[in-house]
């Protein structure tokens, strides 16, 4: 509902007083608002809106990054698959213990062990990444209020896919391990297979991102005739957990050049399987926002979408690259 709630608060604000009382029938009872850095509700939005000033009570403000962050939901991947440290600086050192071990047995009467970690140390650096966009006058002023509601959204969904690009160049660089498919077995078997390799290691492959052309290839693996759930798979359009592994889908690029994301020729890498407990870490300092001002047009004229986030990988070995 947030681009619609935004398109009809933007047409208010150009518009005389019949049309917006007629345009606030359009709006949900309820609504959120933002104002001096905090965010409250509204319980009647109709009555409210008609008896105050529009620009200043911070709804389209809302709106706004509302509608930024809901194009960065659509691009969502590998937040989802790894685990996130709210970071309370720009820097933040991390530690983290060996991977997994086996304890020692304990006789009859005996002290039990202190479990030893030889504690390993990773830094994470919070960088500024997001743009300012071109909002023109024109399209204000013309009341093109759907294009800045797509551009909006596009913001925030090109913001969201830099973090997948950024992790899993990350990833495909530091992978202690790569499953060859030899150009054969390029679905589910790929994925058992790079699971192998991992948990041979001493982790547990629990998640796993895939290119879109190495989820076509999985998801051609499931045949109704002889699997009793691919029915329901091929309806949704949604991979099942396989042999344990929870699978994402991203059409992210290497942006260090080392290897190209993709499924189609030899040498391409399609998927990584890892344990998402040892791979690595995600920091965020600020989440996908947009910069408030006081004013919505200015908010408009001048929107500023960013955030300040870093990527750090862990053991190696609990990473395993899947090559075609």
């Amino acid at each position: 509902m947030s681009n619609d709630n935004l398109k009809t608060l933007l047409r208010m604000c150009v518009a005389g007083p019949a049309e917006r009382k007629q345009l606030s029938e359009m709006l949900p009872k309820k609504m959120r608002a933002y104002q001096d850095g905090k965010v409250y509700e509204i319980d009647n939005v109709r009555e409210f809106i008609l008896s105050t000033d529009l620009e200043g009570s911070g709804l389209v403000q809302y709106e706004i990054d509302a509608t930024v962050k809901k194009g960065a939901v659509k691009a969502k991947c590998v937040r989802e698959a790894l685990p996130i440290l709210r970071m309370n600086t720009d820097t933040m050192r991390v530690p983290y213990g060996d991977g997994e071990k086996s304890p020692p047995t304990v006789k009859e009467g005996a002290e039990f062990p202190a479990m030893y970690q030889d504690y390993n140390y990773v830094t994470l650096e919070a960088v500024k990444r997001g743009w300012h966009i071109p909002v023109s006058e024109e399209l204000i002023m013309d009341g093109k209020f759907d294009i800045i509601a797509i551009e909006l959204e596009k913001a925030g969904r090109n913001l969201e896919y830099q973090l997948n690009e950024m992790v899993i160049s990350a990833m495909l660089d530091a992978a202690g391990n790569e499953h060859d498919c030899s150009g054969s077995n390029l679905g589910v078997k790929a994925i058992v297979g790079a699971k192998t390799l991992v948990d041979a290691d001493g982790f547990n492959a629990d998640k796993g991102i895939l290119h879109p052309q190495a989820y076509g290839q999985v998801f051609s693996d499931f045949v109704p005739s002889y699997n009793a759930q691919a029915q329901g798979i091929l309806e949704s359009g949604k991979l099942p957990m396989i042999a344990g592994v929870t699978p994402y889908v991203c059409g992210a690029t290497d942006v260090s050049g080392t290897y190209t994301w993709g499924y189609a020729a030899d040498g391409n890498i399609g998927m990584l399987v890892f344990d998402s407990g040892n791979a690595g870490f995600i920091g965020i300092r600020e989440d996908v926002t947009i910069k408030a001002f006081e004013q919505p047009l200015k908010m408009l004229q001048s929107p500023i979408v960013y955030a300040r986030w870093d990527f750090a990988t862990m053991h190696a070995d609990a990473m395993s690259r899947v090559e075609y």
